[in-house]
């Protein structure tokens, strides 16, 4: 069960358990790393990783996926 902290747009939610196997709570995690990645080291830094995950010739590996947000 998550903490939500503010509300509106800027709200965020700290998982307190530990993330399952289930896709959905895969996707809200990198969502949430995504959101740490604006909000912590600037925009234009994460503008690139999003470029290069979206709009890459192929898709980007789990490894560099790792690289990026972990």
């Amino acid at each position: 069960m998550p903490i939500t902290i503010g509300n509106g747009l800027l709200k965020s939610e700290i998982l307190i358990n530990p993330p399952g196997n289930t896709k959905e709570t895969c996707c809200k995690v990198l969502w949430e790393k995504i959101k740490d990645l604006f909000f912590s080291t600037g925009k234009a830094k994460a503008d690139r990783c999003l470029h290069e995950m979206l709009f890459a010739d192929c898709p980007p590996t789990r490894e560099r996926l790792t690289e990026i947000f972990f």
